[in-house]
Order: structure tokens, then C-alpha cells, then sequence
């Protein structure tokens, strides 16, 4: 169906751009929660 061809090319580029977001919002939070850990640790001195 040649006619749904563009729809799917954008729903792809939607869903590459939506994982990538997603990897780094994951990526994020990995970080933030090790950030967190290291703070509840050391006693969370505040500086």
C-alpha cells in the first residue's frame, strides 16, 4: 500500500526519536538515583 508509506516512514522516525528519549530519560534517573544513594551514604553533608 504505497499510499501508507510516508505515515509509516514518520511513525518510524516518531519511534526511534521516542526510544532515544526514553534510553536517556532512563539513563537520567540511573543517575540520579546513584546521586542519591551516594548522598543517603555519606550522611547527605550538605556543602
Amino acid at each position: 500500500m504505497p499510499q501508507f508509506s510516508w505515515m509509516e516512514e514518520i511513525l518510524a522516525r516518531f519511534e526511534s526519536v521516542i526510544l532515544e528519549r526514553l534510553k536517556k530519560l532512563n539513563l537520567d534517573i540511573v543517575n540520579a538515583r546513584k546521586e542519591l544513594e551516594g548522598m543517603l551514604k555519606t550522611g547527605g553533608n550538605h556543602e
